[in-house]
């Protein structure tokens, strides 16, 4: 259970964001954090209840798919302001989504697995648009381009998922390694069993997660992840929070700020992948050597 946050009867405007968004009190906020601070005047406005936050999220994936569009299109390479707009959008609300639900107490499974089903088709429909701009417009050769953007769709996907898993680690402070990666892979409960319109998309969503979220954590962490010191969780969560999901599309959209090619963003995930690997390697390595000489000194 997570450390409860109390609430004074004064609504400041700085501790509704500390109580609807942050997930563990008086920490220091993480890099994945920050674009909240941006969404949370608009959501503090928006008040409570009057908007359907599955609405947000459907705007999140238009813009996202707009910006596909421009992508495709080829009008990132005049670095169009439009395109831009679009991404920043699409991260903005992508956060805002689940920060309106949480203040507005309009939390449902449905919504979440609604949440997780976009990301990950977005992500599909990203590489996609990303592997035509290399044939279309940087001539990089067919064999090349087909395994750079494999390589980069398999490493989004892990690390994206390493730092949502060390994110939900470190919010558990007395769940043990074991109960959170359980949690973090099951299915999602029917919290409205008398709803049967409810049920029945619940259990499509369910579908769709096991086949794409659930199916690449499950491989991610039975190889990457072992115990980790319950002392290490937030120092890791801060660490793995630069491989999050919305973090990535930020530097896309610096990639493109910037007129650069979108190749530079696929050498940028497979980079990031291989340093995330590298570090939990050494973390392990360095674990495995304190907890022979801790064993070493007390005998």
């Amino acid at each position: 259970m997570n450390n409860p946050i109390k609430k004074s009867n004064k609504s400041l405007f700085f501790q509704g964001f500390s109580t609807y968004t942050r997930t563990r009190k008086n920490s220091i906020p993480r890099v994945d954090e920050l674009p909240y601070f941006l969404t949370w005047p608009l959501v503090y406005l928006m008040g409570k209840g009057k908007i359907n936050p599955n609405y947000i999220s459907f705007l999140s994936f238009a813009a996202g798919i707009g910006f596909l569009v421009g992508l495709v299109l080829e009008y990132y390479i005049s670095g169009s302001i439009v395109v831009l707009l679009l991404l920043s959008f699409r991260i903005l609300l992508d956060c805002m989504d689940g920060q309106y639900a949480r203040y507005s107490k309009q939390t449902s499974n449905l919504g979440a697995l609604y949440d997780l089903a976009a990301d990950f088709c977005f992500a599909v429909l990203l590489y996609i648009a990303i592997f035509y701009c290399l044939l279309s417009y940087e001539n990089i050769p067919l064999e090349t381009a087909i395994l750079l953007t494999l390589a980069a769709f398999l490493s989004y996907i892990a690390s994206t998922t390493v730092a949502s898993f060390f994110s939900r680690l470190n919010a558990s402070d007395y769940a043990t390694q074991s109960e959170v990666t359980k949690e973090f892979l099951k299915t999602l409960q029917n919290e409205r069993p008398k709803e049967k319109e409810y049920s029945r998309k619940l259990n499509i969503m369910n579908g769709v997660f096991r086949v794409s979220w659930r199916l690449v954590s499950l491989w991610v962490l039975l190889i990457l992840i072992r115990q980790i010191d319950s002392n290490h969780r937030e120092r890791i969560a801060h660490i793995t929070s630069f491989f999050e999901y919305g973090t990535q599309l930020t530097i896309l959209l610096i990639i493109l700020a910037v007129n650069q090619a979108v190749f530079y963003f696929l050498i940028f995930q497979v980079l990031a992948f291989c340093i995330m690997v590298t570090g939990l390697l050494l973390y392990n390595i360095l674990s495995s050597i304190h907890t022979v000489h801790s064993y070493k000194s007390r005998t």
